[in-house]
């Protein structure tokens, strides 16, 4: 195990260092998962406990705090305060091939630690210890195509869905191109149903169409990296910036527009709206375009 936490100067924190029997491979993902059971006699639990992965052996300063930013720790970053059973740690991590060690352990600083005291568990003999120490087992390390073949639980892959939201000045000098170029819609992950604020902005698109019959559209589906994986495991999920471009097209032609001026097309993950590896980022890439002809 380790020791996450200490309130005694005297005792450092401790980690968990293992260097990769075998080489990752580039650009591979990788399924990274650990089990944790906070000590009986703990007198604290903490957060930020995860994995550094690293490719070079990583030496432990004298403050005893390997300050790094984890490349897996838990979804919520939550305390982690179960002791009569076994909490789950888990994420997913690309390889560039140059890895060699991996850390298990805290990262955070003392001052930025969310700290909470744990009562003594009934019936345990013995004074609580003034740290937060953890027993670790079943490390695993594997290949994955998809982020949803390394879940930790049924409970941490209860997100919330995450739909991009913009919002657009509409003045009297926009023309209806303009106003057509900055009508996109959002998706939440794996979706491709229109929920009320799509199939609001929708209606108002086809009435720009309406009046303006000359227009001709091309309704271009996108869809973001992880979901592009997952429809390489779940058939579901295939195409499905195509998916979206389709069902708009529908709702498109349910309002009164005509089917011969509307071009359904899908990139898929190809055109992303933004690289970054961020919640908010994954979510504006989720998406369909719209381009005036």
């Amino acid at each position: 195990g380790f020791r996450a936490y200490s309130k005694d100067k005297k005792y450092k924190r401790s980690y968990l260092e293992i260097e990769f029997a075998d080489e990752l491979e580039a650009n591979q993902q990788y399924c990274f998962k650990f089990n944790i059971s906070l000590a009986d006699l703990s007198k604290y639990a903490v957060n930020d406990i995860g994995v550094y992965i690293s490719d070079r052996k990583v030496e432990q300063p004298n403050t005893g705090t390997i300050a790094k930013d984890p490349q897996v720790r838990h979804k919520s970053n939550k305390v982690m305060m179960v002791m009569d059973g076994w909490e789950t740690v888990c994420g997913t991590f690309v390889a560039t091939g140059q890895e060699q060690y991996m850390v298990i352990g805290c990262f955070g600083r003392d001052d930025k630690l969310e700290i909470e005291k744990v009562k003594r568990p009934s019936g345990m003999v013995g004074a609580q210890v003034y740290h937060s120490y953890y027993y670790v087992d079943d490390v695993e390390v594997y290949p994955i195509e998809a982020q949803s073949q390394c879940s930790c639980s049924r409970a941490d892959d209860l997100e919330p869905d995450l739909i991009y939201s913009k919002s657009m000045m509409v003045g009297k000098d926009l023309t209806p191109t303009d106003i057509i170029k900055s009508s996109d819609v959002y998706y939440a992950f794996l979706k491709s149903n229109l929920n009320a604020i799509a199939k609001r902005d929708l209606n108002k698109l086809a009435k720009i169409l309406i009046e303006n019959p000359s227009i001709k559209l091309e309704v271009v589906g996108h869809c973001d990296n992880d979901e592009f994986d997952e429809g390489k495991i779940n058939p579901r999920y295939r195409d499905l910036g195509r998916k979206r471009a389709d069902r708009i097209v529908e709702y498109l032609i349910e309002q009164g527009v005509s089917e011969m001026r509307l071009v359904p097309k899908s990139v898929e993950n190809t055109q992303p709206a933004n690289t970054r590896p961020t919640p908010l980022s994954k979510a504006q890439n989720r998406r369909v375009v719209f381009l005036p002809r």
